[in-house]
């Protein structure tokens, strides 16, 4: 059972949107789908948590996110949280017992 207690990190989900600037010109922006309480965890990768990318050390830029059950999010969207930005890699619901869904993010540069 996801217990509220479970859920101690507030996060934004956004999706993509289009408008036109004054020029006409299509612009693509991310808005606010809505914020929920969520639990995250930093995925560890095999070998180590960080590695070597471009000459420099980095930490795995892997993260599964659970919010309670859904079915409005999908990996076309993005996550928020604490100013780092996320892109939504997959989406797991528990459809058994509709508890919670799962979702594996990698950070955006």
């Amino acid at each position: 059972m996801l217990h509220a207690g479970n859920l101690t990190c507030r996060i934004e989900i956004r999706h993509q949107t289009e408008s036109e600037d004054a020029a006409g010109a299509t612009v693509r922006n991310w808005a606010v789908f809505f914020r929920l309480w969520a639990s995250i965890h930093h995925v560890r990768q095999t070998g180590g948590v960080e590695s070597i990318q471009a000459g420099k050390l980095s930490e795995s830029p892997h993260i599964t996110v659970r919010v309670r059950f859904t079915e409005r999010i999908n990996h076309s969207m993005r996550v928020h949280y604490r100013g780092a930005v996320y892109n939504i890699l997959t989406v797991q619901p528990d459809y058994l017992k509709r508890e919670y869904t799962e979702l594996l993010c990698e950070k955006t540069e």
